[in-house]
C-alpha cells in the first residue's frame, strides 16, 4: 500500500511539473491574468502577443499573416487547401475567420463595399465546401474514419447539393434569434 501511495504521489507531482510546462491556451483567453493598470512594466508587457512570445508560443505570432494562412494548421489537406486559395480570398479568410472582423471593417480596410466583401465570403465558402465534401466523399468511398463532426458536414452538404445544386453553400448559424416583424405582433393584438 505505501509503495502504491508513494508511486500516486510522484505521477500527481510529475503530471504536474508537465502542465506547468505546457503551452496550452485552453478555454483561457490570453488576456486573463493581464493586469489592468501596470505600474512598473509597461503596457505593451501586457498584451496578450507578448505574453504568448514569453511563453515560447511564437509559431502563431510568425505566420500571423494572410499569406502564411496555410502554416496555422496541422492538417496537411486543409494546408495545400488555403495554399491555393488567391491573395485576395487568403486576406478575406484570414480577416473575417481568424481575426474575426466584421465585413464592414474589412470593407472600409479595403476599400470596398460590405456587398462585395460579403460576396467574396460566400464564394470561398463554396469553394472550400465544395473541396472539404469532394475529400470527406473519397475518404468514404476508401472506407477510411472520418470524425462524426465531418459526417454530419457530409450529410448536411449533400442535402444542399439536392436542392440547390452547384450553389449549396452550408451558411454560417447566426447566435441571435430572429426578431418578430412589427406587423405580425400587431395582428397578434386585433386578432
Amino acid at each position: 500500500m505505501t509503495v502504491v501511495d508513494e508511486w500516486n504521489k510522484l505521477d500527481r507531482n510529475r503530471e504536474r511539473r508537465e502542465r506547468d510546462h505546457e503551452n496550452l491556451r485552453g478555454d483561457v483567453p490570453l488576456e486573463f491574468q493581464a493586469v489592468p493598470e501596470p505600474r512598473i512594466a509597461p503596457l505593451w508587457m501586457n498584451l496578450p502577443r507578448f505574453r504568448q512570445l514569453c511563453q515560447g508560443n511564437f509559431l502563431d505570432i510568425i505566420f500571423s499573416c494572410p499569406y502564411e494562412l496555410h502554416e496555422l494548421t496541422a492538417n496537411r489537406f486543409l494546408s495545400k487547401l488555403f495554399f491555393t486559395l488567391s491573395d485576395e480570398q487568403k486576406e478575406v479568410l484570414y480577416y473575417l475567420f481568424v481575426k474575426q472582423y466584421s465585413t464592414t471593417r474589412l470593407a472600409a480596410i479595403r476599400g470596398q463595399s460590405d456587398r462585395n466583401i460579403r460576396k467574396l465570403r460566400m464564394t470561398i465558402q463554396k469553394k472550400l465546401q465544395r473541396r472539404m465534401y469532394e475529400h470527406l466523399s473519397e475518404k468514404l468511398e476508401r472506407d477510411y474514419s472520418i470524425t462524426l463532426r465531418e459526417r454530419e458536414f457530409v450529410e448536411e452538404y449533400e442535402a444542399l447539393l439536392q436542392t440547390m445544386g452547384k450553389d449549396a453553400v452550408i451558411r454560417r448559424e447566426n447566435k441571435t434569434k430572429p426578431r418578430k416583424k412589427k406587423a405580425a405582433l400587431d395582428d397578434d393584438k386585433d386578432g
